[in-house]
């Protein structure tokens, strides 16, 4: 029996030194696994810091992107307006140069007219012998009294009742026989 129980004994050192080496294993594995487990969950935790950073500046991107959007819609908003009050003054500017340019073309048309008429009315050299024809008469003439026979009554005037004028009116005086020899004309 003690051999059976040497025997026995021997087995089961071998079997429970077998067991044994195998727990080992199975420690030493178990062991490994959870270093593995560690750096995966220190390397899940960075991936989660760095996500959580790279969404911070996702949403910051994001604002800054939408600032200057508005911005971007403000400046073409403003360079529209910019560019519709340029329209409209160049509009105004050329509407207002051709209503002058128009104005210029009718006046010049006028003028024209004008020219023309004067042209074909008496000739200036005419007018002025006989302008200068009356002057010699009027002082030639004696200082008679000088009446005109109208249905109206025009006063009677003689050169020498003109009265002297303060010098603030001088300007205004005009000798009234000349001035009833142009109305004849």
């Amino acid at each position: 029996m003690d051999h059976i129980s040497k025997d026995n004994l021997h087995y089961l050192n071998k079997k429970l030194t077998k067991e044994n080496q195998s727990l080992s294993l199975l420690v030493y594995s178990l062991q490994r696994q959870l270093q593995n487990a560690a750096v995966q969950i220190n390397y899940v935790q960075q991936l989660e810091q760095n996500l959580e950073l790279l969404q911070f500046e996702l949403i910051q991107l994001k604002k800054d992107n939408q600032l200057y959007k508005n911005n971007y819609l403000q400046v073409t908003i403003s360079d529209q307006k910019k560019q519709k009050i340029r329209k409209e003054i160049q509009i105004k500017q050329v509407n207002s140069f051709e209503v002058q340019t128009s104005k210029l073309m009718d006046l010049s048309k006028q003028t024209r007219k004008f020219q023309l008429i004067i042209k074909q009315s008496s000739p200036k050299g005419l007018t002025k012998k006989i302008y200068d024809n009356l002057i010699q008469k009027l002082q030639s003439t004696e200082e008679k009294p000088f009446q005109i026979k109208h249905k109206r009554r025009i006063p009677i005037f003689k050169a020498n009742k003109v009265k002297q004028l303060p010098n603030s009116q001088k300007s205004l005086v005009s000798i009234p026989i000349i001035s009833s020899i142009s109305s004849i004309k």
